[in-house]
């Protein structure tokens, strides 16, 4: 087979790769999300459901996926799916960590196709959110005991998970050293100046969003470890007031975490109310200019931008025995999100230029075999090849909007002695309590809909 079949293969192939690479899973998920955060709770169920029957542990998008069914079954009440979710998140999560160990080649056959081709790897925040969650379906299921060995797991685990988010940003900045490197015959040089242009653009709309503490803490992860550690029988309060102090440092003067410090483990109701829609990644293009062979051309890349999502409703109330409580708001998620976008932002424009520069330079090679193998067609057939080129490159240059998308936006807190009318009211919704003795609620409010879960504790 000659030089120039060979290209003209690989070049078809890499055509037709975005496409079917990035369409089912993904469209299946937005579609499952989109629901979700227009409140129609049954067809996201339906959506992921079906979808998630289909993902394999440590496939490309299985932590999302399976993150995305254990949130939505959790609004939905059906706690034995939900906990399924998180668990299969939490398997995917491993089996991706021990791929990046024993995989230590180059990306360049993903970043030739695009970078939703990539694994999508949880951040810090969403695998202590998953954790917190695994734990309140265990609740759920009427398991106190591993509930609070999935609180306890992922407290232990906390540096870890910054260190890996660390390092994975570190790994994608390097990507495009690599990319610029990766072919000899190739003489590969890029604006660097506007690279770090267009990184301070980005990083400059989330530069309002600081991270909690020292950038390990999810307040609302903490207020639920608070809740689980030190409520029921066998309450470890030390473990549990140190959580709630974690919180507390984000939430100076908060009222209801200094009541939770200081509550009963058998007599208290936890209440948590998430309102609103975590943020989404929208998406926009940069023309960066590069030079290949000293030959002058430009770049087109596809890059995440952040976009909040703000309360389109009045805060639900809280009500109980017919008189209002005040819940206080005890975590930002588009604080955390924004917070964490920023520190990801170099390393994810650093993997965009990587993939759209490897594409550009695949493109000029094929073009340069095809001269050389075509005779007297090879100007005509190389031609060809650069137009084809061209058309593939901007058509794959997607940028990665995958995110956890029906986290809630901000979580209100209230800690109260549980009512003797063995009920609570969360915006109109009357929520009856699981038990006489400790309870934890978590009302989902989703444009002015509430969908609560609770259990005892």
């Amino acid at each position: 087979m000659n030089k120039y079949l060979i290209s003209r293969i690989a070049l078809v192939a890499l055509l037709g790769s975005p496409l079917l690479l990035t369409s089912c899973a993904s469209r299946g998920l937005r579609g499952a999300q989109g629901a979700y955060r227009a409140g129609s709770i049954s067809t996201a169920v339906s959506t992921i459901n079906s979808l998630a029957s289909k993902e394999k542990e440590g496939a490309r998008d299985s932590e999302l996926v399976f993150v995305e069914k254990g949130n939505i079954n959790a609004v939905a009440g059906n706690a034995e799916l939900a906990k399924q979710g998180y668990i299969q998140a939490d398997h995917s999560i491993e089996k991706h960590l021990m791929a990046s160990k024993i995989q230590l080649g180059n990306e360049a056959g993903a970043l030739l196709v695009n970078l939703n081709a990539m694994p999508y790897h949880t951040s810090p925040a969403e695998r202590l959110m998953a954790a917190s969650y695994l734990a309140t379906s265990l609740l759920q299921t009427g398991d106190l005991t591993g509930a609070r060995s999935a609180i306890k797991l992922a407290k232990n685990r906390q540096l870890q998970i910054n260190e890996e988010f660390k390092r994975q940003i570190e790994k994608e900045q390097a990507s495009l050293r690599q990319a610029v490197q990766s072919d000899p015959k190739m003489q590969i040089r890029l604006d660097e100046g506007k690279i770090a242009q267009q990184t301070t653009n980005l990083q400059a709309a989330v530069a309002q969003y600081h991270p909690y503490n020292d950038g390990l803490s999810v307040p609302y992860a903490e207020a639920i470890a608070g809740v689980i550690l030190g409520s029921g029988q066998n309450a470890e309060k030390q473990r549990a007031n140190e959580s709630f102090n974690n919180a507390l440092k984000a939430n100076p003067s908060c009222s209801s975490l200094i009541k939770a410090i200081n509550s009963s483990p058998t007599s208290t109701t936890h209440i948590f109310i998430e309102d609103g829609l975590a943020p989404q990644l929208g998406s926009t293009r940069f023309d960066i200019p590069i030079y290949i062979n000293g030959a002058l051309t430009t770049l087109s890349a596809a890059f995440p931008v952040f976009e909040p999502t703000p309360l389109t409703s009045a805060l639900a109330s809280l009500k109980i025995g017919g008189g209002e409580v005040n819940a206080n708001v005890i975590c930002d998620f588009d604080r955390i999100a924004g917070a964490e976008y920023h520190r990801k932002i170099p390393g994810t424009i650093a993997r965009t230029m990587a993939s759209s520069t490897l594409k550009a330079a695949a493109g000029i090679a094929s073009q340069l075999v095809a001269k050389e193998a075509g005779g007297d067609y090879g100007g005509l057939l190389a031609g060809g090849i650069g137009a084809a080129s061209v058309i593939y490159n901007v058509a794959s240059a997607q940028a990665d909007q995958r995110i956890w998308s029906t986290l809630p936006k901000q979580v209100r807190y209230a800690c109260v002695s549980t009512p003797s009318g063995g009920a609570i009211e969360v915006g109109g919704k009357s929520i009856k309590l699981p038990s006489g003795g400790s309870n934890i609620v978590i009302a989902r409010v989703i444009n002015g809909q509430v969908f609560a879960r609770a259990a005892a504790l």
